[in-house]
């Protein structure tokens, strides 16, 4: 049976996917382990440590529930009743939290790299030994408006390997096609099977796409989180209400912080698949925005 464990430390998401029957929630507290049902936070600034397991067996409820406690976990305050993150914006290599995700009973084992300020993918590293190179980072290609954005992610990959540029950026038009690419469970174990193999860099977008989108979309947004867990065991492509949300996330956080007091938005929001929106109680109900984008973070 099939488990993913996830373990959350400061700048740190381990995520570890193994082999068990037992489900269950741990807390981590420095380099002391201990059990938890409340998964309290210990730094706001970036998550605490959190481990995750599941199985063949699990529900949908046990991504939700890691999900939900990673977007807890950088939840700084709330505003008009949203959480928010920090709006402190961290820099130098502490800007990047490193996820490391392994197959269990495999030597599988990738290496992620997320910018905390705004959950944005920039890269991977993977230890290979049948792989050429065996060990090496691949980070996006740089904006052309922004050459050194990533100089300091590219440190966190250490200096005993090897950092690379892929050739092409992170985005979703570059990555390609949400539609055609399912999400689920299966999708998420062969997308980081893929990126340590890096076999054909050309050929792994499809695997960024199904990590970026049940992963930092997931806690940006409920509705996300619930579409994947909806569709966990037997997967399905984002369709258009799943990929304007996507799109909004900076939209739609300034929309919030913005709105009147009466709940009104100071202008309404025309998206994809959905009604006109008016109101927070929108957004609110249908889980648009879980985690808000600070006003200091419009930049990234």
């Amino acid at each position: 049976m099939t488990k993913l464990v996830a373990v959350l430390v400061w700048g740190c998401l381990i995520l570890v996917v193994g082999y068990s029957g037992a489900v269950g929630v741990v807390g981590v507290e420095g380099d002391e382990l201990y059990n938890s049902s409340g998964l309290q936070g210990i730094n706001k600034l970036f998550p605490s440590n959190v481990k995750f397991e599941i199985d063949s067996n699990t529900q949908a409820a046990g991504y939700k529930t890691f999900i939900g406690t990673v977007r807890q976990d950088l939840t700084s305050e709330t505003i008009k009743d949203f959480p928010s993150m920090n709006k402190e914006v961290v820099t130098g290599t502490e800007r990047y939290g490193l996820v490391k995700v392994q197959i269990g009973g495999s030597p599988v084992s990738v290496t992620l790299v997320i910018d905390i300020n705004n959950l944005y993918l920039v890269g991977f590293g993977a230890n290979n030994s049948n792989a050429n190179p065996a060990d090496a980072y691949y980070y996006f290609k740089f904006s052309s408006t922004k050459p050194d954005a990533y100089a300091d992610a590219v440190k966190r990959f250490g200096s005993t390997t090897k950092a690379m540029p892929l050739n092409y950026e992170g985005s979703y038009p570059q990555l390609g096609n949400r539609s055609t690419v399912p999400l689920g469970r299966k999708p998420f174990i062969d997308a980081i099977t893929k990126l340590y193999n890096h076999e054909e860099l050309n050929k792994l977008k499809a695997s960024f796409i199904v990590v970026i989108q049940m992963i930092p979309e997931a806690v940006r947004s409920g509705h996300v989180t619930n579409f994947v867990a909806n569709n966990f065991k037997n997967p399905a492509s984002a369709d258009v209400k799943v990929t304007s949300v996507e799109n909004n996330w900076s939209k739609l956080s300034k929309a919030v912080r913005d709105s009147a007091s009466d709940g009104t938005l100071k202008e309404a929001i025309n998206l994809a698949g959905w009604e006109t929106i008016t109101t927070l109680a929108q957004i609110r109900n249908y889980e648009m925005v879980s985690l808000l984008l600070p006003d200091r973070r419009q930049s990234f």
